[in-house]
């Protein structure tokens, strides 16, 4: 009985080193642009996104920087994701595969793209083995018209929320809650104490037999 405790102590110990080494890293990560582009990685990205960060990279001037279009996918065979009548937005993260981009042009190895998009998909569950990197690349400006007898008290306004911290309380209240599991793609994880309660319910049974057997012989 005591001799079983023992070997059965040592089994598990081997499942479950087994089962942290046994894992590999689901994704390849770079730690920001300027890495990706000192690695000759290839870029997805939506086009308008695309022009933003090539006006700030000049080294980014070739079309094979960036993936194309596919046409055969309803794209036009360009630079950028742009197709009329797809998620161009969600082509992005459907073409960042590391591994396939080796060999295969149509995929990339890092992808340019708003953090709102992933977290949009991260709360359905979606793309769980991507992640932020690195600084935000770029910045692109939009606006509303506003009329010019009250501008300047809505711009004065706008400002005292920004400096307020009014803004940055909103966006954090709502960014969507991530459906993904944490750390996932990592280093491995090691088995639980729920999958090892079986083998040590039998564990201890079999010592606990072997100690009255030894006890009453």
């Amino acid at each position: 009985g005591i001799s079983f405790f023992i070997l059965t102590i040592i089994a598990v110990y081997t499942a479950n080193l087994a089962a942290i080494l046994s894992q590999k890293p689901s994704f390849v990560t770079v730690s920001g642009i300027e890495e990706a582009l000192s690695r000759g990685y290839r870029l997805c990205s939506e086009r308008k996104s695309m022009e933003i960060v090539r006006a700030l990279y000049s080294n980014l001037t070739t079309d094979n920087d960036f993936v194309v279009d596919p046409a055969d996918l309803g794209g036009d065979g360009l630079p950028g994701f742009n197709c009329g009548n797809c998620n161009a937005r969600k082509r992005v993260f459907q073409r960042l595969n590391p591994n396939l981009a080796s060999s295969d042009p149509s995929y990339c190895h890092a992808a340019i793209a708003p953090i709102e998009d992933l977290d949009v998909e991260q709360q359905n569950g979606n793309y769980c083995n991507l992640s932020i990197v690195g600084d935000v690349v770029g910045q692109a400006q939009t606006g509303i018209p506003v009329f010019e007898g009250v501008s300047a008290e809505v711009i004065s306004l706008l400002l005292k929320m920004k400096n307020d911290g009014v803004y940055d309380k909103e966006l954090l209240a709502a960014r969507p809650e991530s459906q993904c599991p944490v750390d996932e793609g990592g280093e491995g994880s090691a088995l639980s104490i729920e999958q090892l309660t079986g083998i040590w319910v039998v564990s201890f049974g079999f010592a606990i037999i072997g100690l009255v057997v030894t006890f009453v012989s």
